[in-house]
């Protein structure tokens, strides 16, 4: 398999962060970084390159989510790694009904745009950046990751405590 390496994306309200790891007998990740402040004057991509042993910050200034999300892919792709990864797995807030990790369809999109309004804070974010990297590379494997395992628990875990 050429294409060994998977990307991890996390949208938040204000912010994307964003890991490489390398697949093999384990996971190790090489690369990470973020954007925060997204939309605010004093926004900034800062990375790590742990195989090169090198950080870096660059200023990226744009007006809002979406040029934000087309900047970050923009950046991605100039990074040496890139072209070898073969999937992109994302961390989604709230997925409802949805609990286990999923493959992304067509279907599933439009499910999470219809819950939207449930999620307003993260779920458009992470919806926009999804649909980015399908535009630009539509045969690239992406992958969700739902919290909402987590979230219906809690309450759960609440019960048991004394």
């Amino acid at each position: 398999m050429t294409n060994t390496n998977v990307l991890t994306i996390n949208g938040g309200s204000s912010s994307i962060k964003f890991a490489l790891y390398q697949t093999g007998r384990t996971l190790e990740r090489t690369f990470y970084g973020n954007i925060d402040r997204i939309g605010l004057p004093d926004m900034k991509l800062s990375f790590n390159d742990s195989a090169k042993n090198r950080q870096g910050g660059i200023d990226f200034a744009v007006a809002d989510y979406k040029s934000a999300v087309n900047s970050l892919i923009d950046w991605l792709e100039t990074q040496n790694w890139f072209s070898a990864v073969g999937a992109v797995g994302h961390r989604v807030v709230h997925g409802m009904k949805h609990m286990e990790p999923e493959i992304v369809t067509s279907k599933l999109l439009d499910e999470l745009h219809r819950i939207e309004l449930y999620d307003p804070d993260h779920l458009p974010g992470e919806l926009k950046l999804i649909e980015a990297f399908h535009r630009r590379y539509p045969k690239l494997q992406q992958v969700v990751c739902f919290d909402t395992a987590f979230h219906r628990t809690m309450p759960r875990v609440a019960k048991m405590l004394p």
